[in-house]
């Protein structure tokens, strides 16, 4: 099987895709791995409920408190430090 340049063209883009989507992979999973099992939990049910693009809308603090069983307090203190360390971590 001869390649024409188009297939050619075609599969280098294919696999600069797959690249970039191992890259951003192992990064997301880095990224990640800096968050404790608990702050990872709250930031991921913040996530799920619509705190974190909502937080008004989705009931906030109460609604994740009754989710988790754990206090308003500890859940905000707990996402602030994921979410700093997450900053962090892709900015600096």
């Amino acid at each position: 099987m001869i390649l024409q340049p188009k297939n050619i063209a075609f599969i280098a883009k294919s696999l600069l895709n797959c690249v970039k989507d191992i890259v951003h992979e192992i990064a997301k999973s880095y990224t990640l791995s800096i968050l404790t099992r608990r702050e990872l939990e709250i930031l991921l049910k913040a996530y799920e409920t619509g705190y974190i693009l909502a937080p008004r809308r989705s009931r906030g603090l109460k609604k994740l408190s009754q989710l988790l069983g754990l206090s308003k307090l500890s859940i905000y203190v707990t996402l602030r430090k994921a979410i700093n360390k997450i900053i962090e971590e892709v900015i600096m």
